[in-house]
């Protein structure tokens, strides 16, 4: 197919898949004192962070953990831990998420591509975005409709990609959010915006009806429901809000 083509001129959709067998977190710090630790996760709390402690035994000894967030893919975790260090945390490291964990939802990430050097929106609207890219002088076109990412080099109608139309081309379709994931999150009763964060711009937060959590680094490109397409280096990729994680 014309797109796999395409693929092998180092352009890229994402082909990896997200079972949510393992779950991602992000530790900040550790203390004896569980009070210490209290007070850490409050802080954060109250910049906008989805915050927990966890305790822990380790050589005989309790700890307090103080971790952030959810993120259903590790790399996802990295991009969020990436822009903590050292700027809004000392530390920020990824690590295994334990189950039970006390967090409001999960964050879903799903790749979409890895940008050339000519690329831009062609149209987006509440229904969806349409890229366009080009690759050793080769024109393609990309969809995501809150869901799923699709591919073709044949230049969609504004009126048929907005309403699904790329389904009827030639087109190589990928999302690691399984169709399982994608039910849950369409049925979650999470209603939510996402904005980027006032103190730290770089920051994205969803917005939901009881609160404001960040999820994510990068440029807020697109939103719809529950979802967002990101820009983060050479790299846009799709945010889900996920309500809970087995």
């Amino acid at each position: 197919m014309q797109a796999i083509r395409l693929i092998t001129l180092c352009f890229a959709l994402s082909l990896f898949g997200l079972a949510f067998a393992q779950a991602w977190t992000i530790q900040t710090v550790a203390f004896r004192d569980f009070r210490e630790a209290s007070l850490v996760k409050e802080e954060l709390q109250n910049l906008g962070f989805d915050a927990y402690t966890e305790f822990v035994m380790s050589r005989g000894k309790q700890f307090n953990r103080v971790r952030i967030g959810c993120f259903a893919d590790k790399d996802g975790a990295e991009n969020l831990a990436n822009s903590l260090a050292g700027n809004v945390t000392k530390e920020a490291v990824v690590l295994p998420m334990t189950p039970g964990a006390d967090v409001n939802f999960c964050v879903g990430r799903d790749l979409g591509f890895l940008l050339p050097q000519a690329w831009g929106v062609l149209s987006a609207d509440g229904q969806a975005i349409v890229f366009w890219v080009e690759v050793a002088g080769k024109r393609a076109y990309i969809n995501y409709d809150g869901s799923t990412w699709e591919l073709t080099q044949e230049e969609p109608e504004i009126v048929a990609a907005l309403s699904g139309g790329l389904n009827q081309t030639d087109v190589f379709a990928s999302s690691s959010l399984s169709a399982q994931d994608v039910a849950r999150a369409s049925s979650s009763p999470l209603k939510t915006s996402f904005v980027p964060m006032s103190q730290y711009p770089k920051l994205i937060q969803a917005l939901t009806a009881e609160q404001a959590i960040v999820v994510s680094s990068g440029e807020l490109l697109w939103q719809s429901g529950r979802s967002a397409v990101l820009r983060s280096g050479n790299a846009v990729f799709a945010l889900t809000l996920i309500a809970q994680i087995p």
